[in-house]
């Protein structure tokens, strides 16, 4: 017996002409499954009218609902409830419908099937999807770096020089050797931070120059404004900030 509600629309499938279980599989070898429910039984033909009113009321719903793979959101959901040999679901799963429902006449009964998914393991898959699509396109990921108490994430190699001497030559055709013949380290860092971490950065930012640095410290000297980007990092769609700045360790 399986109960299926969506906000006044209510049906109990009192017998179910095959065991539903199953699974939605995206990618098994790497875990990317759903619980996935196949409902199917013999009902009258009213019955079959109050199940397909169900799923269109939920449709209506669902299509305003902004692209998952967009949002990182459920959305409209369904509620899955009942039992089966071995099963019992008393706690009602959010679902989505991934079936809608078919209806054949049966003599003077309809046959009507339909199948429903978990809607938070279907989420985590098809972010998990694009969180693979996002790292494709990204360079490495190189560790972290911390300024102050905020933690960069970053995506290429910081370190690197600037002051070199520069060679120009004399009349005789030797090389002259201008400049400083020291180099002068700096950190150029290109990552990005989540949306805790960035006042933290800002703040650092802004103590880090206002007072003449110390011989040896890293000082702030570029800065490009951070760039907001919404995108999926370990399994969560969120807010993220590409940061892209210089600092210089002073002589």
């Amino acid at each position: 017996m399986i109960t299926l509600t969506y906000g006044t629309h209510t049906y109990t499938f009192p017998n179910l002409a095959d065991h539903p279980v199953g699974w939605e599989e995206t990618e098994t070898t790497r875990g990317r499954v759903a619980r996935q429910w196949a409902i199917s039984g013999v009902v009258t033909r009213e019955d079959a009218k109050k199940i397909s009113d169900m799923f269109r009321a939920w449709q209506a719903a669902r299509i305003a609902d902004g692209d998952p793979n967009e949002t990182g959101l459920v959305g409209v959901t369904a509620g899955f409830t009942g039992e089966a040999p071995g099963f019992a679901w008393t706690t009602a799963v959010p679902v989505w419908f991934n079936g809608a429902p078919q209806i054949q006449m049966a003599g003077a009964f309809c046959r009507v099937s339909l199948s429903v998914v978990d809607a938070a393991e279907a989420l985590a898959v098809l972010l998990a999807q694009k969180e693979d699509e996002v790292e494709d396109e990204d360079v490495l990921e190189l560790g972290t770096i911390t300024f102050g108490s905020a933690v960069v994430n970053l995506r290429a190699r910081p370190d690197g020089f600037t002051d070199l001497p520069s060679i120009a030559l004399n009349p005789s055709g030797k090389h002259i050797v201008t400049g400083p013949l020291k180099l002068t380290k700096t950190l150029r860092i290109e990552g990005w931070v989540d949306e805790i971490n960035l006042p933290l950065l800002e703040a650092w930012a802004e103590t880090n120059t206002n007072t003449t640095p110390a011989t040896n410290s890293y000082f702030l000297t570029e800065w490009s404004e951070p760039v907001a980007d919404k995108r999926v990092q370990n399994g969560v769609m969120d807010i993220y900030y590409d940061v892209n700045f210089t600092v210089t360790k002073i002589r």
